[in-house]
This record gives C-alpha cells, sequence and structure tokens, in this order.
C-alpha cells in the first residue's frame, strides 16, 4: 500500500483524474457526474469514467492481487476495531495501534508490490512524462520477512525538467490498466496531463517493447496477467518481454499460457495459478465475513463467477474479440458481475446490482 495507506490513518481511493474513485475497501463507486443506475443515459465520457471504476472494481475481486490486498485491509479494520473495543483508557488520535506481527508481515509485502502512487504524492506537481527521454528499468531484490522480494525501479523524465526515480507497483499497473479500458469507451479519455500513472505502461511499451506497444488488447492482457501474481510488477514486465518476443500470440493466448504454465510459490511450495486463486477465494470468503459482519451473497456469487479454473475470463473475454466495446457490452458484464454500491457527488445512491 501507499505510504500511509496500511493503516487507519487513511482510507485509499483509487482515483481517475478526479472523475471518479473506487474504495477497495467498501467495494463502492463514486462518480463526480450524475448517475441514477441507468447506464443507457450516460454520456460517453461518463460511461467512460464509470467503466474505469468498474475495471478498479473487477481488479480488486478477480484477481489474486486484489483479494491479498482487500484481506490485509480488512484485517487491518479488525485489529483497530479491537484495539477500539478494548481500550482501557482514553482514546487519542491519531491512534498507534501495534499490528500483530502476522499482519504486519503481510502489511509488508501488499507495500511492497504496490509500488508508487502518484495521485497521493503531494510533492509533485508535474505528471507528464518527457517521452523523448528513455525510461530505464531497473530490477533489484528487497528482503521482506526473510524473502527475497523483485523490486521494478523506473528513471523518469518529466517535461518540466524534474527526473524521479519510482518503484512501479500494482497502484500504477491498475491505473494504466483501467485508463486503457476507459478509452476503448471514450478516445478522448487520453489523460495527457497525467501520464503517470494512467499511461506509463503505454509509454513502456512504445519505449522498451515496441512489437505490442499499439496493441490496447493485450497491454489490459498483460496488466491483468500480472495482478495474478503478488509482485506484480515483475510479472508485468517479464511478460511484456515475452508478448514482444512472441508477437504472433493474440492476448487471450498470452493469459491461457500463464495461466496453465506458470507457478505461484508460497512458502517454497508451488501451486498452479487457479489453485492459488481457489485458495484465496476461500481464505478471503472468510476474512471478508469476519471483518465487515455482513451477508457476502453478492460478492460470493461474484467470486464463484470470476474463478480462472472455470475457462471464461469476464473481463478479458469482452475485449480480446477485438470488436467495439459498446454500451450493450458494458451491460452484458455487468449484468453477468454485477456492480458495487454506487454513489455520486449529486446525491445520486445505487444499490449494489446482484448479478444475474
Amino acid at each position: 500500500m501507499c505510504e500511509l495507506t496500511i493503516s487507519q490513518k487513511h482510507i485509499i481511493t483509487e482515483r481517475n483524474n478526479s472523475k471518479g474513485e473506487y474504495q477497495p475497501a467498501f467495494m463502492q463507486i463514486r462518480i463526480h457526474n450524475s448517475f441514477d443506475g441507468n447506464i443507457d443515459e450516460l454520456d460517453v465520457p461518463t460511461l467512460g469514467t464509470l467503466v474505469h471504476e468498474y475495471i478498479h472494481f473487477l481488479q480488486n475481486v478477480s484477481t489474486p492481487w486484489g483479494l491479498y490486498d482487500s484481506m490485509v485491509r480488512y484485517n487491518i479494520m479488525a485489529e483497530t476495531y479491537a484495539f477500539v473495543e478494548n481500550a482501557t483508557s482514553t482514546i487519542t488520535l491519531p491512534l498507534n495501534i501495534d499490528y500483530s506481527q502476522g499482519l504486519k508481515n503481510k502489511m509488508d509485502i501488499v507495500e511492497c508490490g504496490t509500488g508508487y502512487c502518484p495521485l497521493s504524492d503531494t510533492r509533485r506537481n508535474n505528471f507528464k512524462i518527457d517521452v523523448s527521454e528513455r525510461i530505464c528499468i531497473h530490477r533489484n531484490y528487497k528482503k521482506v520477512n526473510n524473502r527475497n522480494l523483485p523490486i521494478i525501479t523506473l528513471d523518469i523524465s518529466f517535461t518540466d525538467g524534474s527526473k524521479q526515480t519510482i518503484v512501479l507497483g500494482a497502484n500504477i499497473i491498475k491505473e494504466s490498466m483501467a485508463a486503457l479500458y476507459q478509452m476503448l469507451i471514450d478516445e478522448t479519455a487520453t489523460h495527457e496531463e497525467f501520464d503517470l500513472p494512467y499511461n506509463l505502461i503505454k509509454i513502456i511499451a512504445e519505449q522498451h517493447f515496441s512489437a505490442i506497444a499499439s496493441d490496447n488488447i493485450k497491454l489490459i492482457t498483460i496488466c491483468y496477467i500480472s495482478l495474478f501474481s503478488l509482485s506484480p510488477a515483475e510479472v508485468l514486465i517479464d511478460n511484456l518481454a515475452y508478448a514482444n518476443e512472441n508477437p504472433d500470440l493474440s492476448a487471450i493466448e498470452l493469459f491461457e499460457r500463464f495461466v496453465n504454465e506458470d507457478k505461484i510459490y508460497i512458502k517454497g511450495k508451488a501451486m498452479s495459478v487457479c489453485d492459488f486463486f481457489d485458495t484465496l477465494i476461500d481464505t478471503f470468503k472468510q476474512v471478508f465475513f469476519k471483518s465487515v459482519r455482513v451477508g457476502i451473497d453478492y460478492i460470493g456469487e461474484v467470486l464463484e463467477r470470476i474463478r480462472p479454473a472455470k475457462g471464461f475470463v469476464p473481463i478479458l473475454t469482452l475485449i480480446t474479440d477485438y470488436q467495439p466495446l459498446s454500451k450493450e457490452r458494458i451491460k452484458t458484464l455487468i449484468d453477468f458481475l454485477g456492480m458495487p454500491y454506487s454513489y455520486t457527488d449529486s446525491g445520486d445512491f445505487n444499490p449494489h446490482l446482484h448479478p444475474q
């Protein structure tokens, strides 16, 4: 998680250039324009914004990274609640909680994998990348809880003349993927003043992996693949390189190869991607119910429908035939996977839609 977002100090939101937000901890979408739940009435820019935030929801519930990240958030909530409930003296803010060692270890993994969160960086005002300067990619390792975790750092130059070395991670990958998906609906949503985070993966591909740089469907797919790991940045770079070396492979073939051939190593034990995901889904259900203390019929149904072992990946199936991403297709996806609770600045409140 980003600095200050791993505790009660800050509830992280995934923001779409101030037009919308998705809050992973509460699985809710905020849209700044009016939206009463009727997609047919949305103009193209607002529909694009909704799709951007909906992709964040699917990243949250349909990838191992999203589930693991959420479980850590819910465990933080549970231990924070227990701290307040069991307090024997006056509570002062900000809270100073000594989380359990097991939770601290998981928080370290999430913080490492999340990487730099540009939209939370109040020190930077310019996010437009100078594409005439090549982004340098470095691979290093960081010892976390007696494990050597891969770290991908990027040296980036900006149009104001500044330079910065950042840690690539899930935050930027998710934003780039959602922005690429959004542009399938709204070609004007270029986020040109916010290359970081929205256009970074595209720019990296243009500079380092030119054989696939023009194929946004492949870039979306590879971003999605990376979220099936707890080290998403390394998986992203490795799969960009593989796709670049094998340009004849289709987007869905790249995903199927990853799911069928790659292994996830947990405490030295190799697991298939599907087995790892299935295990996380079962654990997530337990953690979610314990922490949120509400029924999870809706989320439980979504989790069952997105298991890769079933051979159907809705978030990719919708686009990998390279047909236009129409409003009807978006509605079909929402019918199949439902819609989380959403609200708007103008006072619209839309309850979640159960999968049909």
